[in-house]
């Protein structure tokens, strides 16, 4: 019983924790949504605003949804230097690196030429992201102050961020989390890049293998939220729907680096076809994930759908999953997450920041009735037609 104690009192102070890193998101602010669910607003709001309709002038870069859902995210920001709004500045690069429109590209500029100074010091995984994003616009329009910020980044990650006996890289305290790969993987994958040093390259693909051994469940392929090292039991055990998406988006990343004779790439695309074939059954009819993925009578929840219908995409795209399986599935889910945009470019039943809880109930009780950052950039992952 007081070990039982012990673990709720830790969750709780890593909540609180987890709620502060998350600038300007509190609970007292989702008490007042933005807009109400797409169902709400269908319902009758005198202010609705119908979905947009899955079309194929989705993906048409330059004036259809694909940039209304990229504007949105750009015109919401109100100065967060956050994970947040580094998951929207992740989006917009993804974007840009598919379709050339520099428009994306430079959102993410004025966003990370904005944040560096006022991030004096790296504090945390997720700085990542802003790492990640000062990278890719340095690649492209220079500046130094851009580099060495990422330098300071890598420096953080590589020699200073807390550690498990293993080298897993940790969240809060002596917690191990699925949401630290989405800060830690792209960013040293790109710092490999840019640089030349294969060292960040193997400490990303060693955090994925590290992540899955504290995390992934080895008889049903899914992801635990959090695993607790002083304790050595599972801070959360719930199959959060968001986490495992953080955890198939790293492991596309990473397999999209490796090569095929990497002593470590066919662990790694184990990790990734397991998790994938445990998901790929747990897809609601509607082409949406659920927020907790083995309750199917909990809220389906946009964000988390959008990363496994991305990973599911890239899966069958690299052969990395079986097309006959895998493209319905994703076809359905890229579908079912543009039905949630609006028709000012808000992308609806997106859940608010979760940290992690004890039990499946405490994740169904998180808002989705609010505009995420996180949610905007998410959904821009899905930026073509899947399949014929």
């Amino acid at each position: 019983m007081a070990t039982a104690r012990r673990m709720l009192d830790k969750a709780t102070l890593l909540i609180t924790a987890a709620l502060l890193i998350s600038a300007g998101t509190s609970p007292s602010a989702w008490a007042s949504p933005r807009f109400g669910t797409v169902e709400a607003q269908i319902a009758g709001s005198a202010n609705a605003l119908m979905p947009a309709l899955y079309l194929p002038q989705i993906f048409n870069a330059n004036t259809g949804p694909l940039l209304l859902v990229a504007q949105r995210g750009a015109a919401a920001l109100q100065g967060q230097c956050d994970w947040e709004a580094g998951t929207l500045a992740y989006g917009w690069i993804h974007a840009w690196r598919v379709t050339q429109v520099e428009q994306y590209l430079l959102w993410a500029r004025d966003w990370i030429d904005g944040c560096i100074p006022l991030k004096p010091s790296i504090t945390h995984v997720n700085d990542g992201l802003l790492g990640y994003a000062a990278l890719v616009v340095y690649e492209e329009y220079g500046q130094s102050a851009r580099l060495d910020f990422a330098q300071k980044v890598a420096d953080y990650l590589m020699n200073t961020a807390t550690r498990t006996a293993d080298g897993a890289l940790t969240h809060f305290g002596d917690t191990v989390w699925d949401d630290t790969l989405l800060g830690t993987v792209p960013f040293l994958l790109e710092m490999s890049k840019v640089s030349g040093n294969a060292a960040y390259a193997e400490e990303a693909y060693t955090q994925v293998i590290r992540h899955a051994n504290h995390l992934q469940d080895p008889t049903t392929g899914l992801y635990h939220h959090a695993w607790d090292e002083s304790e050595s039991t599972y801070l959360s055990p719930v199959y959060w729907g968001r986490g495992n998406g953080w955890i198939m988006l790293a492991d596309i990343e990473v397999l999209s680096t490796m090569t095929a004779t990497h002593p470590l790439s066919a662990t790694v695309l184990s990790i990734f076809q397991q998790q994938a074939a445990a998901l790929r059954l747990l897809q609601d009819s509607s082409g949406l994930w659920h927020t907790v993925v083995t309750r199917p009578d909990f809220y389906s929840e946009t964000s988390a759908s959008a990363l496994i219908g991305y990973a599911f995409q890239r899966g069958v795209e690299a052969g990395w999953l079986n097309a006959a399986d895998y493209m319905p599935a994703g076809r359905a889910a890229s579908a079912a997450v543009w039905r949630k945009v609006l028709a000012d470019g808000t992308v609806a039943d997106v859940s608010g920041p979760t940290g992690p809880m004890a039990t499946e109930p405490q994740y169904e009780a998180i808002p989705h009735d609010q505009m995420q950052l996180y949610g905007q950039g998410l959904t821009l992952l899905l930026d073509r037609p899947f399949g014929p």
